[in-house]
């Protein structure tokens, strides 16, 4: 029998990480206008150096949020290029020169670079950092403390989906929400911009069909790896994935949505059924898209060559 006690906080953990998963932020674009233009350092061989390239910035954020505001902790991480988190707009020697920058000024740079909105994400990873850590200290085995564990894993995706524990898939609506997360997508919050394409794999390999329609609206609006999972999960969902597609595609008038039918359905070729429905299409004079079309044709020759 399960303890009152032990059932509040089963339920604390949930609400915790669907709150970590559901979270967003919003950028204001005005806040540029505020950022300053550049900085001179005066009595060195430093003097005049310009800083405030977008690189810089970044990499100060990067910095805070994922090294605990440490150059020597992050150029120790980025000394391994294919480490998960190291990211190609960071190189290594731009982060010893902001060492010795930020040395010769004896001030950190962080607070001169990091303003408005770009501070408050930094801070927000910081504490979604804090939080995951605390879910895999309070309850490692339950469900919210082996997804935390797995965001902040240092193993790469297809590591971590392959020796996925089952706890960690008894709660794919959980997973769900992190799969269409924006938030998780983005390289400065744990998971290195990972989290959601670890979440979609994920999906896909229970073939988890209440997710088809949240995963399908993703379609063109991810980075290519992550777009690529997609189509891949939606494919191992077979049949129900299959109609629909069809049924999208199928409909009049034309919208986005009719591209990504097309891009889920050529994952399903070679088939007899979806061939005729994009010669169908094709051929009928409603059909002016040209994305579309050249989607369709793609699917045509597919068909013939397999």
């Amino acid at each position: 029998m399960t303890h009152p006690d032990d059932e509040l906080g089963a339920r604390t953990s949930e609400n915790v990480i669907n709150s970590i998963l559901s979270r967003s932020y919003e950028m204001y674009e005005d806040f540029e206008s505020c950022q300053p233009e550049g900085l001179a350092f005066h009595g060195d061989e430093l003097s005049n150096l310009p800083l405030f390239e977008e690189e810089d910035k970044l990499c100060l954020m990067h910095r805070d949020a994922h090294f605990s505001g440490s150059f020597p902790v992050m150029k120790e991480y980025y000394e391994n290029p294919e480490a998960k988190g190291a990211i190609e707009e960071i190189d290594l020697e731009r982060i010893e020169l902001l060492e010795n920058i930020q040395k010769g000024m004896k001030t950190d740079l962080a607070p001169l670079l990091i303003t408005g909105p770009d501070a408050e994400k930094v801070a927000l990873s910081k504490q979604m950092y804090k939080e995951l850590s605390a879910l895999c200290e309070k309850d490692p085995l339950s469900p919210e403390g082996m997804l935390s564990a797995a965001i902040l894993s240092e193993d790469d995706v297809d590591q971590i989906v392959e020796h996925a524990p089952a706890s960690l898939l008894q709660k794919p609506e959980m997973l769900l929400l992190l799969a269409t997360s924006e938030l998780f997508c983005d390289p400065l919050f744990p998971g290195y911009g990972t989290a959601s394409l670890l979440a979609i794999r994920l999906l896909g390999k229970m073939k988890y069909e209440p997710a088809l329609q949240d995963l399908f609206a993703l379609i063109g609006r991810r980075d290519f790896s992550t777009e690529s999972a997609v189509l891949e999960a939606l494919r191992k969902m077979g049949a129900p994935a299959k109609k629909f597609a069809m049924d999208r595609l199928s409909s009049f008038p034309l919208t986005g949505d009719h591209e990504r039918a097309a891009l889920v359905l050529i994952e399903f070729l070679p088939d007899d059924e979806i061939t005729d429905l994009f010669l169908k299409i094709l051929a009928d004079a409603r059909m002016t898209n040209s994305k579309l079309r050249r989607y369709l044709n793609l699917g045509v020759e597919t068909s013939c060559d397999k």
